[in-house]
Parts: structure tokens; sequence; C-alpha cells
């Protein structure tokens, strides 16, 4: 993971507090309505960015890409030299964005968004379908979709949560060449790599969920959710308990209702309450001290 992710998440695990991505090097939406419904696309790149039809910001981060030594197809060999990320008894790739948007750039791979479906819409990786966490669309998912032998990179935003979460589930349906994006979406957007949607230029407003629950449930997950949108994150719970969600939502203000979901509690509170307290063990609100 390069420094300038990991500089953002130690200022949101500092912090606690919200920090706008923004959007840039973006093409325009695939269709009139963006996308949003991820449906009936085979995940590649699209032509206009194979074609080399971008703008400057893009040309220059292409021309970087492709003078570099990373493959241009992925290979058993590479990816088995990557990091993992173990879900759902499955040891999920960690593909460097390097070696992706070398492979993107070349049709190599499809690419699946795995976050929800506003998200999705509003902006996404061009050509990417969306294939949400866990398991897909409950109907006409498009990656399941494609061939088996497909090679396939999932990707959300923190940076591999749900994408690895999607990945595993791919994996145990017998896909046999998936791999999650290591440094995760807001990396390529900082990267002013293709983007469309129905908004690209919107920001999304990262906040940050600090909570704590029973240590016998280290290694499961803890989920919000903004239920009017349909957007949601998932995060691992630590060996102490405790956990960070990061939330890159659209359209959310500190009134805006979020659910939290741990295997021992679940609790509906306003954004701005549970972004200024710590949710303990028991699910109730700790005001952080100021």
């Amino acid at each position: 993971m390069n420094g300038r992710t990991l500089s953002r998440r130690r200022l949101l695990a500092a912090t606690g507090t919200s920090v706008v991505v923004g959007l840039a090097g973006c093409l325009k939406p695939n269709n009139s309505d963006g996308g949003t419904d991820g449906g009936g696309g085979d995940g590649y790149a699209p032509d206009s960015v194979t074609d080399g039809e971008t703008n400057s910001s893009m040309n220059a981060s292409t021309e970087e890409t492709t003078a570099s030594d990373e493959p241009a197809e992925p290979t058993a060999a590479v990816v088995n030299g990557y990091q993992t990320k173990l879900e759902s008894g499955v040891e999920v790739p960690l593909a460097p964005i390097d070696d992706v948007y070398a492979w993107y750039q070349n049709k190599a791979v499809r690419v699946v968004d795995a976050r929800g479906a506003k998200q999705y819409g509003k902006s996404h990786i061009a050509g990417a379908v969306h294939s949400p966490a866990e398991d897909g669309k409950s109907n006409n998912d498009p990656a399941e979709q494609w061939p088996k032998d497909a090679w396939i990179v999932t990707y959300c935003a923190c940076p591999h949560h749900l994408s690895s979460m999607r990945a595993a589930n791919l994996i145990n349906q017998g896909y046999d060449h998936v791999m999650a994006l290591d440094e995760g979406y807001l990396e390529w957007q900082d990267r002013n790599y293709p983007l469309e949607g129905n908004d690209v230029d919107q920001q999304a407003n990262v906040r940050t969920i600090i909570g704590e629950t029973a240590t016998k449930f280290a290694g499961e997950n803890a989920w919000a959710f903004h239920r009017d949108s349909g957007q949601k994150e998932v995060t691992d719970i630590g060996e102490d308990g405790s956990y960070q969600l990061d939330l890159p939502f659209y359209d959310v203000t500190d009134d805006s209702l979020i659910e939290i979901e741990t295997p021992a509690y679940t609790v509906e509170k306003p954004l701005g309450e549970l972004t200024t307290g710590t949710l303990t063990t028991s699910g109730t609100l700790r005001v952080n001290s100021q």
C-alpha cells in the first residue's frame, strides 16, 4: 500500500473526523443513468480507455504506467507472490494497483465493484460491473455470467473488506482467478485513473465510527448500513474486540441514521452521534472526552 493511502487512513484513525475525497480524471457516464444497475457488462476497460481517448491527466498516468515493468497480463506465478487476506476460509490475493492498472489497460482483467448500488452509481472504475458483497445480486449478477477461468479483480473503498468478501464468494463458487485490489478505490481516484458514473464530480465524505465488542468475536465482522440509500461498509473486529468503520458514503449528514451491526449488538443512531463517541461492548454509546 502506498504512502498516500496509509497517510489518509492514519489520519482517520487518529482523529475520527471526516476527510473529503476528491474525484478527478473522470470519463463521461457510459449511459444515460451512469450504469447504476451494473448489469450486462463484461467488466473490461472501455475502448475509450484502451484506445487512449482520455483527458490529459489520465494520459500522464497512462504513460507512467505503461513505461514501467508491471506485467501486461496476470499469471499464476505473479499472483501467487501477492499478500493475501483470509476471508470465509479463503486466502484472497491482494493485487497491487500498479499491476491491476497495467492489466486493466490491456483488457486482461474484468473488474467488479463490491460496494453498494448508490456508491457504484455515483462513481466507479470505468467498465466495472456492480456485483456487491457478500454474494452478489440476488438476480442476474453480471460477474456470475463470466467464464470460471476469467481473471477478475474486485474492489471497494476501505480498501479490501467488501472486495475480499466478494472475491472469496466467487472463489467458493469455482472461479479460478479472483483477486482484490489492494489499495482500494480511493487510491484509484487519487491517481486520476478512469472513472464513470452519474455524478463523478461529487465527493464522498469519509466518516469514522469506533466501537468495541467482546473479545470472543475477534476476527468476525462489524457492519455499517445507511438503509435509506443502501450504502454499507464492513470491517474486521480486532483481537481486543475493537473495530473502526471508515464510511465513504455519499449524501449523508450528521442527522442520517446509520445502523451498526456486530455479532453482539445492533444499534441505529444519527451519524453525528456515532462519530463523537465509542460504541461499547453492550452497544451503548460512550461519549469521548473532548
